[in-house]
């Protein structure tokens, strides 16, 4: 017997129950450190969207999910990979969080290329999103990563510009 007959439920809510389920179950596993099983959910949501859209906002939430938990196993090629699916087909806040991981997880790599794409992403968040929440703490990466390539001239400028802002009042 099929579930309309059974229970008066069309099939189209049950498939969208079930993705709703799954999504919630890999949140609460994410939550509690059980990354092995948060990514088993998340690829099983993900699956067949490798290379097409992902119209459902859902399934965007579940790429960026599935680069978090990559993220938090330091997986980062991985990490990388998710957040681009949303980067590419999510919506315009969808991308402003993604702009943000995906240049935390080119700095994480440590080689000098993948700084340097980290700092395009940085760059690309501060001048596409100009009020984002993420404004200070991506500022405050962008100096520390001057510092280190040996620019201290343009990484301390960058400290003391968000010390001259009164949108950082919280710095000083």
């Amino acid at each position: 017997e099929n579930l309309k007959d059974l229970y008066g439920i069309d099939e189209f809510y049950k498939n969208n129950f079930n993705e709703e389920t799954i999504y919630f179950i890999a949140r609460c596993h994410f939550e509690l450190a059980k990354y092995d099983k948060a990514i088993q959910k998340l690829l099983l949501l993900t699956a067949g969207y490798e290379n097409r859209e992902p119209h459902s906002k859902l399934i965007r939430n579940a790429y960026f999910w599935l680069g978090e938990t990559y993220y938090c196993k330091s997986l980062l090629n991985e990490a990388i990979k998710a957040y681009e699916v949303v980067l590419k087909y999510g919506t315009y806040s969808e991308k402003e969080k993604v702009l943000y991981s995906i240049g935390w997880a080119l700095f994480e790599k440590g080689d000098l290329a993948s700084k340097d794409a980290s700092k395009k992403h940085f760059n690309l968040l501060l001048n596409d999103y100009p009020n984002t929440a993420f404004r200070l703490k991506t500022e405050l990466k962008l100096a520390e990563i001057e510092i280190e390539e040996g620019n201290s001239e343009r990484g301390e400028r960058i400290i003391d510009e968000l010390k001259n802002t009164t949108m950082n009042d919280d710095f000083i």
